[in-house]
């Protein structure tokens, strides 16, 4: 498992946190409801943050690399893939 550092994860409702901030994710089984499924604490913060979305989907993101760093390191693979090939001589 690999934390992505300066990765914005979405906690629901307009809630981001820093992805490499992130100590615990506790899910709520009591009280539960909507806007209540996880807590989620984070470095330097004594109190955790009320998530609204689901533990596991919560993880599955502080996990993944976002699509779109991807997709941007992909094209950047292929660029440098083109610079590099020899032109084609006439």
């Amino acid at each position: 498992m690999r934390i992505q550092s300066s990765t914005l994860v979405h906690l629901g409702f307009g809630k981001y946190v820093r992805s490499d901030r992130v100590t615990a994710i506790v899910p709520i089984d009591e009280d539960r409801g909507p806007g209540r499924r996880t807590l989620v604490q984070l470095e330097g913060q004594v109190d955790p943050i009320v998530a609204s979305r689901a533990e596991d989907s919560i993880v599955r993101d502080l996990v993944q690399e976002p699509r779109e760093v991807t997709q941007a390191r992909q094209q950047q693979e292929i660029l440098r893939d083109l610079v590099k090939r020899p032109p084609t001589g006439k």
